[in-house]
């Protein structure tokens, strides 16, 4: 049996009539499974970020697709500059054109100042001409985004109240300053009302049946299709990155350590002192058999790959790379199921144990196993 590493020399006049046989416990078996599933992942991650995700952004010319989505963002400014829906401080030079953030504050000063002024509501008019809005659909898309109360509902279309006008003036005098109810007001208008009713006009313009391709407006349309299709293929590139990192991982994890090792042991299970071993012989499995745990394992281990490019890609950003959040959540089913197989079953075995025929116990049962077969302890 020298597939099972066993060494006739070693053997010794030892022949128990009864040897129990335990498998480790079932907090151990799991903290085995997570061991091995966070060293995968780190390891992923490392090829992920030093060599993978390099060579791909080379290959794919991700730099260029970059700057190709970013001609198509600044166009679709471009349209929103052109109709006066959107304005930047040009007197600001430390401050991009193009910066959307910077130009979206100062386009809601802007426009709280023409309020203020009594000015026409040029925003209520672009939905209302451009956008062949109702009154009572900029009624309903105003009340929906003022939770503080700034407009009034009862004419035609909204209209800020007289006490906030009134605690606004000092926005027109640069001499004068807000009191600070006044601030806290002008900060949830600029940095929340505006932005949120700002959403509705981005809303019409991307799918508002009243815009014809001939309508200058299209055009924006026309550039965001651009940009989606830009960071579509960055997606992709992201995606093809990952599945060739967690490759790579778990043929080291899974399939190359096991091999390398005489008592088939993982990462996850050197550190923790356990064996997996045949649950029909009570016996190291030979190398030509150990392939089998590797497709399990590498199944087992998905629940993370979603995370892999965490370090490149904004956290939720994450969750809408195509491909990855479904193979997450479909292995996060496998691994619970697993769960339940080790709480349940009376050996503690998880889901991959079970199929592979398999048990894990520790080194100290396997000595006592070889030691009942007539060795000294289990062969070094």
């Amino acid at each position: 049996m020298n597939e099972n590493n066993e060494n006739p020399i070693e053997k010794v006049a030892i022949n128990p009539k009864f040897l129990d046989i335990s498998p480790i416990t079932k907090g151990k078996r799991i903290l085995a499974y997570l061991a091995d599933l966070f060293i995968s992942f780190i390891i992923a991650v490392g090829f992920f970020s030093v060599a993978v995700f390099p060579a791909s952004q080379a290959i794919g010319n991700y730099s260029g697709i970059i700057e190709e989505s970013n001609r198509y963002q600044n166009r679709m400014m471009d349209v929103l500059y052109e109709n006066d829906i959107l304005f930047y401080d040009e007197t600001n030079e430390t401050t991009s054109k193009y910066d959307f953030t910077s130009s979206l504050s100062y386009t809601a000063d802007c426009y709280l100042k023409d309020l203020v002024r009594g000015n026409p509501d040029w925003l209520v008019s672009f939905l209302r001409e451009n956008l062949l809005m109702s009154s009572d659909e900029i009624q309903a898309a105003f009340q929906e985004m003022d939770s503080n109360g700034f407009f009034s509902q009862e004419g035609d279309v909204p209209a800020m109240k007289a006490e906030f006008i009134e605690e606004f003036q000092p926005l027109l005098d640069e001499k004068d300053q807000l009191s600070s109810q006044g601030q806290t007001d002008y900060e949830r208008f600029v940095g929340t009302f505006f932005p949120n009713l700002y959403t509705v006009v981005i809303r019409q313009l991307e799918s508002s049946e009243s815009l014809q391709p001939d309508n200058p407006l299209y055009d924006y349309r026309r550039y965001l299709e651009g940009r989606k299709e830009c960071d579509e293929r960055q997606d992709m590139i992201v995606v093809y990155a990952t599945y060739i990192s967690y490759l790579l991982s778990v043929l080291v994890c899974f399939l190359l350590i096991p091999l390398l090792s005489r008592y088939d042991k993982t990462i996850g299970m050197m550190a923790l002192r356990t064996v997996r071993i045949d649950k029909d012989r009570l016996a190291i499995r030979a190398r030509k058999t150990r392939w089998l745990s590797f497709f399990f394992s590498m199944v087992f281990s998905l629940p993370l790959i979603l995370f892999v490019p965490v370090f490149y890609v904004p956290f939720g950003e994450l969750f809408s790379l195509p491909y990855l959040t479904y193979l997450t959540l479909i292995s996060a089913i496998f691994v619970l199921v697993s769960f339940f197989f080790i709480l349940f079953h009376p050996l503690h075995i998880s889901l991959s144990d079970f199929l592979s025929r398999t048990v894990l116990v520790t080194g100290e049962t396997m000595d006592e196993v070889y030691k009942a077969r007539g060795y000294l302890k289990c062969p070094k």
